[in-house]
């Protein structure tokens, strides 16, 4: 299906990242770069058509200039159960050799980079990525039965053991402290001000993204 497109995030009229999507996927770089002008690029394209894009706009601006990762073609998307699981690697791997002609990997890059995504502190990073994350359940009220089946008596971790906490209660002054600096903590978060409306109110860069989300989807 023709509905992927490409597009470009700018600061000051220089490009910072390059990206491929659907839907409101560019919007990410409004939380990712507040300040950032976001441009839509070759619209209503096969996903191919789009890589390829990605890949060839990279590669002229250099991915050094860009706050990319990796030389487009394949994101960080987890692949592990989706249906086209085949299709994706066989894709992957097309890339990969492509971008290994074009010289663009160092000879080791690929041997570190598995070691590094395997290693305890990466698995601990991608499970913390995760955590908050909602995600589509066919039948939640069934999955939420089975969650809750799995974690009763002796099953559940916690069975015959006392918690840190067990007994005690946190005081009314700490609790009040706590308030306060989270208080102070909201006040002083740096504030930026809309690329599209150009109102007076300023937003933090969650707030942000979500008044662009809300407001001005329908804009580049």
């Amino acid at each position: 299906m023709n509905v992927f497109y490409n597009y470009i995030a700018y600061i000051n009229d220089k490009p910072i990242y390059v990206g491929k999507g659907k839907d409101k996927r560019y919007t990410h770089c409004y939380k990712k770069f507040p300040n950032c002008i976001v441009r839509i690029y070759n619209e209503n394209s096969s996903e191919k058509e789009a890589f390829s894009w990605e890949i060839n706009k990279i590669e002229e601006i250099g991915l050094e200039n860009l706050s990319n990762k990796v030389p487009g073609g394949f994101g960080v998307d987890t692949i592990s159960n989706n249906p086209n699981k085949h299709d994706i690697c066989k894709r992957i791997s097309e890339t990969v050799k492509m971008l290994h002609k074009k010289g663009v990997y160092p000879p080791k890059y690929w041997v570190n980079g598995v070691k590094g995504m395997s290693s305890k502190e990466s698995i601990r990073k991608r499970i913390e990525a995760q955590r908050g994350i909602k995600k589509y359940i066919k039948n939640k009220e069934e999955w939420r039965k089975k969650i809750s089946e799995s974690l009763k008596g002796e099953k559940h971790p916690m069975f015959g053991k006392k918690s840190w906490n067990s007994g005690k209660k946190m005081h009314i002054k700490n609790l009040e402290l706590a308030n306060k600096r989270k208080s102070e903590a909201a006040k002083n978060r740096k504030k930026f001000k809309c690329p599209h409306c150009f109102s007076c109110k300023a937003y933090d860069a969650g707030n942000l993204t979500k008044h662009i989300k809300a407001y001005h989807t329908d804009k580049p």
